[in-house]
């Protein structure tokens, strides 16, 4: 059964207990996201998970929500996709989840693009100030450049954000090109909260047109080998073609004219956490006119979800028959 009630501010999904989300957090971190509370004891067993391309699990952390994992592995290798598989797990309440229950995620040799349709305006502004920023995008890949999708849509916003890995210490120019409106993003480090705006594009360029506009190019920015950086870019499209890019250069080579390539890229993935607090959903408004979230559902392996501001809550049985 599947029934979705949304609202300006919450989302209650019922759907198959499962796993919502795994992402490596570094090369030997990876995190998995439940959609129910999981029974610790079997959730801290090793024995439990498995991992494919000869990657090893040696720790596995159940956290104070319940729902996310943190498992401790041997060293992934840069660029590969990997498949997690679990057995033997059962939720708080005692529900046993589906045996060789996989999932899969990539780790580096690309970088994560999030794209909002239906958005007017050539600011970047105006998708930041849009309603489904930055927690509701239309849709997200992962790219094996510094580079979005071009000439394929209008009216849309996007975003291009992960981790920048130089692999030689030196200073570096960055480039950025966009239509229309586009915004290059860096930290000092690998927190987005220490990131500052480094170049931008006043009006359009056409794809991977550098040097249109001064505001495209970074003063010189000093990086440490092996430090991981995060770094953002922006753009906003209105009408006719679209293009987003990103490049750089170390002083004192030659620049070669050509995005990023995923090789020094590393996909974004947002770390999880719940609130500090219990969200209690009373008189949930909808959109549609469809009743209110009521009733039964006649299948006892289902889990009821939350999502709240991007973030995901699993609910849990009372012992009655209601979460």
């Amino acid at each position: 059964p599947s029934y979705v009630e949304s609202g300006p501010s919450a989302t209650i999904s019922v759907a198959p207990v499962g796993i919502a989300s795994a992402a490596p957090l570094d090369a030997t971190t990876v995190q998995l996201v439940f959609t129910e509370p999981m029974d610790r004891t079997l959730a801290e067993q090793v024995a439990n998970y498995a991992l494919s391309g000869g990657a090893t699990i040696t720790a596995a952390s159940l956290q104070a929500d319940q729902l996310a994992v943190i498992l401790t592995t041997s060293s992934l290798a840069f660029g590969t996709t990997y498949t997690v598989t679990i057995n033997n797990l059962e939720t708080a309440a005692g529900l046993a989840l589906p045996n060789d229950l996989q999932t899969s995620f990539p780790y580096g040799n690309s970088i994560l693009w999030e794209y909002w349709l239906g958005i007017s305006g050539t600011a970047v502004a105006d998708l930041t100030n849009s309603a489904d920023f930055p927690h509701n995008p239309s849709g997200r890949e992962f790219r094996p450049l510094f580079e979005a999708r071009k000439n394929w849509q209008g009216n849309y916003g996007g975003r291009m954000r992960g981790y920048l890995l130089p692999t030689t210490t030196g200073d570096y120019h960055f480039w950025i090109a966009s239509d229309d409106n586009g915004e290059l993003w860096l930290s000092t480090d690998d927190d987005p909260a220490n990131k500052v705006r480094i170049a931008y594009v006043p009006g359009w360029t056409a794809s991977r047109e550098w040097s249109k506009f001064s505001q495209q190019q970074s003063a010189l920015i000093h990086l440490e080998a092996g430090q991981r950086y995060y770094v953002e870019a922006l753009q906003k499209e209105g009408g006719g073609g679209d293009n987003l890019a990103v490049a750089w250069q170390r002083d004192g080579t030659d620049f070669e004219g050509v995005p990023i390539p995923g090789s020094f890229l590393l996909p974004y993935f947002e770390p999880f956490s719940t609130l500090p607090f219990t969200p209690t959903v009373q008189a949930l408004s909808t959109n549609d006119p469809t009743p209110a979230l009521s009733g039964t559902v006649g299948d006892p392996d289902v889990a009821i979800t939350v999502s709240l501001g991007g973030r995901y809550y699993g609910a849990t049985r009372d012992g009655s028959g209601t979460w």
